[in-house]
């Protein structure tokens, strides 16, 4: 790469940037698939026989027995166990912490040679302020 003149700071600030990339990455967490997914198998198998119930259910006077299934549903559905569930079997990181045989590992922290002043306003400019 040209070298251009005067960007030799901005190239090390880069450069810094990049090592904070680098550590902020850790591993996945280790999931148990075969466990999510025989779960969620179960589950959608308790919904479905809710849901036929439900159906089978008809009338006016049936009305608050199907309600009563339908929230069964909503139940089993927004289940922590049964989220976590679906996301593993969808490849993605559990919400929950269910179905995971090795945690995550968190990035490490790295130390940067950046220094950090802090801008101290002048107490000239106040002082003449205060005296007008």
């Amino acid at each position: 790469m040209t070298e251009i003149r005067g960007t030799g700071g901005m190239m090390t600030q880069a450069e810094e940037g990049m090592k904070l990339f680098e550590a902020q990455q850790g591993t996945a967490a280790e999931v148990d698939k075969d466990a999510a997914s025989k779960y969620k198998q179960e589950v959608e198998v308790r919904i479905a026989s809710l849901e036929n119930e439900a159906n089978l259910l008809t009338g006016k006077d049936k009305k608050k027995e199907r309600a009563a299934k339908g929230k069964e549903v909503a139940e089993l559905k927004g289940e922590q166990q049964y989220v976590d569930a679906c996301k593993i079997v969808k490849g993605l990181e559990p919400k929950f912490g269910y179905f995971v045989t090795k945690a995550a590992e968190a990035p490490k922290a790295v130390e940067t040679a950046a220094v950090v002043e802090e801008v101290k306003p002048d107490k000239a400019k106040k002082d003449s302020k205060k005296e007008t």
